[in-house]
Protein backbone atom coordinates (compact mmCIF):
# COMPACT_ATOMS: atom_id res chain seq x y z
CA UNK A 1 0.00 0.00 0.00
CA UNK A 2 1.45 3.36 -1.02
CA UNK A 3 0.19 5.09 2.16
CA UNK A 4 2.08 2.57 4.31
CA UNK A 5 5.22 3.02 2.19
CA UNK A 6 4.95 6.82 2.48
CA UNK A 7 4.55 6.60 6.27
CA UNK A 8 7.57 4.29 6.57
CA UNK A 9 9.69 6.48 4.26
CA UNK A 10 8.76 9.62 6.18
CA UNK A 11 9.55 7.97 9.53
CA UNK A 12 12.96 6.81 8.31
CA UNK A 13 13.72 10.23 6.82
CA UNK A 14 13.57 11.88 10.25
CA UNK A 15 15.33 9.07 12.11
CA UNK A 16 18.83 10.58 12.32
CA UNK A 17 20.46 7.28 13.34
CA UNK A 18 19.11 5.61 10.24
CA UNK A 19 19.36 8.48 7.78
CA UNK A 20 22.89 9.57 8.65
CA UNK A 21 24.14 6.01 8.10
CA UNK A 22 22.86 5.85 4.54
CA UNK A 23 25.63 5.50 1.98
CA UNK A 24 26.10 7.56 -1.14
CA UNK A 25 25.21 6.24 -4.56
CA UNK A 26 28.62 5.08 -5.87
CA UNK A 27 30.65 7.89 -7.47
CA UNK A 28 27.89 10.49 -6.93
CA UNK A 29 30.09 13.00 -5.09
CA UNK A 30 32.92 12.67 -7.61
CA UNK A 31 30.72 13.43 -10.61
CA UNK A 32 28.62 16.10 -8.88
CA UNK A 33 31.88 17.87 -8.01
CA UNK A 34 33.19 17.47 -11.58
CA UNK A 35 30.04 18.89 -13.17
CA UNK A 36 30.29 21.93 -10.93
CA UNK A 37 34.06 22.48 -10.90
CA UNK A 38 34.34 22.08 -14.69
CA UNK A 39 31.62 24.70 -15.13
CA UNK A 40 29.06 22.46 -16.86
CA UNK A 41 26.28 23.13 -14.40
CA UNK A 42 25.44 23.92 -10.81
CA UNK A 43 23.62 20.84 -9.49
CA UNK A 44 20.93 21.38 -6.87
CA UNK A 45 18.80 19.08 -4.73
CA UNK A 46 15.03 19.29 -5.13
CA UNK A 47 13.41 17.21 -2.42
CA UNK A 48 10.05 16.52 -0.86
CA UNK A 49 11.76 16.44 2.50
CA UNK A 50 10.63 19.33 4.64
CA UNK A 51 10.87 20.26 8.32
CA UNK A 52 12.85 17.73 10.39
CA UNK A 53 13.44 15.47 7.35
CA UNK A 54 14.99 18.40 5.46
CA UNK A 55 17.24 19.14 8.44
CA UNK A 56 18.42 15.51 8.45
CA UNK A 57 18.97 15.56 4.67
CA UNK A 58 21.04 18.74 4.93
CA UNK A 59 23.04 17.20 7.79
CA UNK A 60 23.68 14.06 5.70
CA UNK A 61 24.94 16.22 2.81
CA UNK A 62 27.22 18.09 5.20
CA UNK A 63 28.73 14.89 6.64
CA UNK A 64 29.22 13.52 3.13
CA UNK A 65 31.01 16.78 2.19
CA UNK A 66 28.53 17.39 -0.61
CA UNK A 67 27.87 21.09 -1.01
CA UNK A 68 24.66 21.60 -2.95
CA UNK A 69 21.85 24.12 -2.80
CA UNK A 70 18.68 22.49 -1.44
CA UNK A 71 15.13 23.32 -2.55
CA UNK A 72 12.51 21.74 -0.35
CA UNK A 73 9.03 21.13 -1.76
CA UNK A 74 5.88 20.36 0.24
CA UNK A 75 5.23 16.63 0.32
CA UNK A 76 2.10 16.62 -1.85
CA UNK A 77 3.25 19.39 -4.22
CA UNK A 78 4.91 18.46 -7.52
CA UNK A 79 8.67 18.95 -7.64
CA UNK A 80 8.07 21.01 -10.78
CA UNK A 81 7.24 24.02 -8.56
CA UNK A 82 10.94 24.14 -7.61
CA UNK A 83 12.30 23.19 -11.03
CA UNK A 84 11.44 26.23 -13.14
CA UNK A 85 14.48 27.52 -14.99
CA UNK A 86 16.36 24.24 -14.85
CA UNK A 87 17.63 22.65 -18.08
CA UNK A 88 17.85 19.09 -16.75
CA UNK A 89 16.11 17.12 -14.02
CA UNK A 90 17.11 13.69 -12.73
CA UNK A 91 14.96 11.64 -10.36
CA UNK A 92 14.52 8.01 -9.39
CA UNK A 93 10.74 8.22 -9.83
CA UNK A 94 9.38 8.44 -13.39
CA UNK A 95 6.05 9.79 -12.11
CA UNK A 96 7.84 12.86 -10.74
CA UNK A 97 9.66 13.33 -14.03
CA UNK A 98 6.37 13.33 -15.93
CA UNK A 99 5.30 16.41 -13.93
CA UNK A 100 8.36 18.16 -15.40
CA UNK A 101 7.08 18.01 -18.98
CA UNK A 102 6.75 21.61 -20.16
CA UNK A 103 8.81 22.83 -17.19
CA UNK A 104 12.24 21.20 -17.65
CA UNK A 105 13.28 20.33 -21.22
CA UNK A 106 15.48 17.31 -20.38
CA UNK A 107 14.43 14.59 -17.92
CA UNK A 108 16.34 11.44 -16.90
CA UNK A 109 15.38 8.54 -14.69
CA UNK A 110 18.14 7.40 -12.33
CA UNK A 111 17.75 3.64 -12.47
CA UNK A 112 17.27 1.69 -9.26
CA UNK A 113 16.04 -1.88 -8.74
CA UNK A 114 12.68 -0.54 -7.50
CA UNK A 115 11.97 1.52 -10.65
CA UNK A 116 12.93 -0.93 -13.40
CA UNK A 117 9.25 -1.39 -14.28
CA UNK A 118 8.51 2.35 -14.62
CA UNK A 119 7.73 3.59 -18.12
CA UNK A 120 10.11 5.97 -19.88
CA UNK A 121 7.29 7.72 -21.76
CA UNK A 122 8.01 11.47 -21.71
CA UNK A 123 11.52 10.90 -20.33
CA UNK A 124 14.76 11.40 -22.25
CA UNK A 125 16.37 8.27 -20.89
CA UNK A 126 17.39 6.02 -18.03
CA UNK A 127 20.84 6.20 -16.44
CA UNK A 128 22.38 3.61 -14.13
CA UNK A 129 25.62 5.25 -13.06
CA UNK A 130 26.82 8.73 -12.17
CA UNK A 131 29.63 8.39 -14.71
CA UNK A 132 27.03 7.75 -17.42
CA UNK A 133 24.97 10.73 -16.26
CA UNK A 134 28.06 12.93 -16.23
CA UNK A 135 28.82 12.24 -19.91
CA UNK A 136 25.17 12.61 -20.97
CA UNK A 137 24.91 15.96 -19.16
CA UNK A 138 28.26 17.18 -20.40
CA UNK A 139 27.33 16.43 -24.03
CA UNK A 140 23.84 17.90 -23.62
CA UNK A 141 25.04 21.08 -21.91
CA UNK A 142 27.77 21.51 -24.50
CA UNK A 143 25.06 21.46 -27.22
CA UNK A 144 22.82 23.85 -25.23
CA UNK A 145 25.71 26.30 -24.72
CA UNK A 146 26.41 26.34 -28.48
CA UNK A 147 22.82 27.32 -29.30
Amino acid sequence: DSDEYTALRDTLAIDRRHALNLTQVPCAKEFIDRLSSEGWCEPIVVSHRGGPAEDVAREWLFFQRIELPFRGVECRAPKSVAAEGLDVFVDDDARKLITMIGVVPHRYLFSQPYNEDQSLAGIDGRVKYWSELYWILRDLLERINKE
